[in-house]
């Protein structure tokens, strides 16, 4: 059996896995094993990654095309065999460094944990536009369970490739949920974290997620249900985690509501230029789902942000007009 497995769910991935495959041959910390879990692959994936010479790959494909998160799934099969798990998309790519900084802090946890890390995001070119910290700060540190809810039900979800999980040889005890194709992975989280011993994260950049037009999150900007309304849906199931009551929960209540509306306002801006009708799509929905005040508010604090700190949002260039 495994001590670190890494698996690599993909659909289609020639353009990019090979440069995947290469940030795991650098690792510091090796894998034990590689696992590629095809979806029913129409291009030279599996020619790239049979002929892969850095690092030993397998080769695991699905009987039919499941889909996304279906295919997810399918790639928890293998919990069972390792100690540490790791899903890696085949456009992302991880730092040498990645597993060495990691596994140490749960290494010694009992039964299932997580340690979860920053990222950075780059276009298809590899030029970075953002990055995203695990948490403030310039150390690694525990979470209690009530904190890292609380992370995911303000949305400040963590990259899938940039987590790794103790499941100590034994079966995923949760799956990704399928009626959320955009933040399954924000469910997952949460419902594993759950039935975690230990929680760690480091604010250090520790690997790399592309942004490009072919990207699942791409597909969904144009979809007001993956777009907008499973942001929501996301925001009440941690809540429900969280168990909060009484006045905290209240106050947690309207802080999520006023974040779902500053959100919406953001991708409402993000259409507006190429489908206006789209953006009034999102406004109306937000406003439905909070309040006109939650919305006032929301897109109050949106315009003062980008007045005093103005962000290259590039989620524009990943759409075309109609």
């Amino acid at each position: 059996m495994a001590n670190i497995t890494t698996v690599i769910p993909v659909y289609n991935g020639e353009k990019y896995i090979s440069e995947t495959l290469q940030s795991l041959a650098l690792q510091t910390r090796q894998p034990d094993r590689v696992i590629v879990v095809d979806d029913g692959s129409r291009d030279r994936t599996e020619e790239i990654v049979r002929n892969f010479a850095g690092i030993k790959c397998e080769w695991a494909p699905n009987e039919r095309n499941l889909g996304l998160f279906p295919n997810h799934n399918s790639a928890l099969r293998f919990c069972a065999e390792t100690k540490f798990f790791h899903i890696l998309h085949a456009d992302d790519t991880i730092s040498p460094t990645f597993f060495e900084k990691l596994i140490p802090m749960i290494e010694n946890a009992p039964g299932f944990a997580m340690a979860f890390c920053g990222y950075l995001v780059v276009q298809e070119d590899g030029t970075p536009t953002m990055q995203k910290n695990a948490h403030p700060g310039n150390a690694p540190r525990r979470f209690s369970l009530r904190e890292f809810l609380r992370m995911q039900s303000e949305l400040k979800a963590l990259g899938l490739h940039a987590v790794i999980l103790k499941t100590d040889f034994k079966p995923s005890p949760i799956q990704f949920p399928l009626d959320f194709p955009q933040l399954g992975d924000v469910i997952f989280h949460s419902q594993f974290a759950t039935h975690c011993s230990e929680l760690w994260g480091t604010p250090e950049i520790l690997c790399q997620l592309r942004s490009h037009g072919a990207a699942a999150t791409t597909r969904n900007m144009m979809s007001l249900q993956a777009f907008v309304k499973d942001e929501w849906r996301a925001i009440q199931l941690a809540n429900q985690l969280l168990r909060e009551r009484g006045l905290g929960g209240w106050t947690h209540e309207q802080k999520g509501k006023l974040l779902f509306a500053a959100r919406a306002r953001v991708k409402s801006d993000i259409v507006k230029s190429i489908n206006p009708t789209y953006a009034r799509e999102i406004a109306d929905e937000a406003k439905k789902t909070t309040s006109f005040f939650h919305w006032a508010l929301g897109s109050a604090v949106v315009r003062l942000r980008d007045t005093l700190a103005p962000k290259d949002d590039r989620a524009k260039e990943r759409l075309k007009p109609a």
